[in-house]
């Protein structure tokens, strides 16, 4: 009886085990494809964003120089002509779009657009790290400096796959996985992938992890008995 009885909690244990072992993200984008991405927004012109402060200064009209602030919506209040959606464009194409926007206002409607203060960017890490939230985004930040960011990763973290999702310009969605096992021994730096502004970092729980919670909850807390495995340097193991 004790078999037919301790028989199904072994195989539910084995089965929610097989479960979070199991692949987190099942149809990732392949880590060669954000390299490129990645590369390519590295040589790009610089992309205007929400909070970011521009100044508008009018070669021959000095007078409607201005300087004003990308708002949530996206948008500009410029002079004269009213509200233009600025947000994901180059100074060069913001430039070229108010000279057309101005031609008839004004007679020789030159301006040059420059960026005077950044947005604050931001990154988001959350899951299985010591001090979850967002940090900001100064510089060059790879997937193993954000989990150093979040005081590094709790003992029930699932290391082999931290899953970063990317939001695109036209509100896109990019979800890849990398091995931070792989980044921290050295096997594979290259998936040490440089972060971009409010990409979301996520570190899983661990199968075994998924496990402890379960017999926790589910035999140590409704079981009356006090059992368990210990280990004595002179007697070897003792069940207890």
């Amino acid at each position: 009886m004790k078999f037919s009885k301790t028989l199904p909690c072994l195989l539910v244990s084995a089965t929610i085990f097989t479960a979070g072992c199991s692949t987190v993200v099942q149809n990732p984008t392949p880590l060669k494809t954000v390299s490129e991405m990645n590369k390519k927004s590295t040589t790009n012109d610089y992309k205007l964003t929400r909070g970011d402060e521009i100044d508008m200064r009018f070669v021959y009209t000095p007078e409607l120089n201005s300087t004003v602030t990308v708002r949530p919506d996206g948008k500009i209040s410029a002079p004269l002509i009213g509200d233009v959606k600025v947000a994901g464009m180059s100074t060069a194409q913001l430039s070229d779009l108010l000279k057309k926007s101005y031609a008839d206002q004004v007679k020789r409607p030159d301006i040059a657009i420059n960026v005077r203060g950044f947005a604050n960017q931001r990154i988001f890490i959350g899951g299985e790290v010591v001090h979850a939230g967002a940090q900001p985004l100064s510089g060059s930040v790879g997937v193993l400096q954000a989990i150093m960011l979040a005081e590094g990763l709790k003992e029930t973290a699932r290391t082999k796959e931290v899953v970063i999702v990317r939001r695109g310009e036209n509100d896109e969605r990019t979800v890849f996985s990398v091995n931070l096992d792989d980044i921290i021994n050295g096997s594979d730096t290259s998936q040490d992938i440089e972060l971009q502004a409010y990409d979301v970092v996520l570190v899983p729980r661990s199968g075994i992890a998924n496990v402890n919670v379960w017999v926790d909850q589910y035999i140590r807390k409704n079981i009356p008995v006090n059992f368990g495995v210990s280990y004595n340097l002179r007697d070897n193991v003792t069940v207890r």
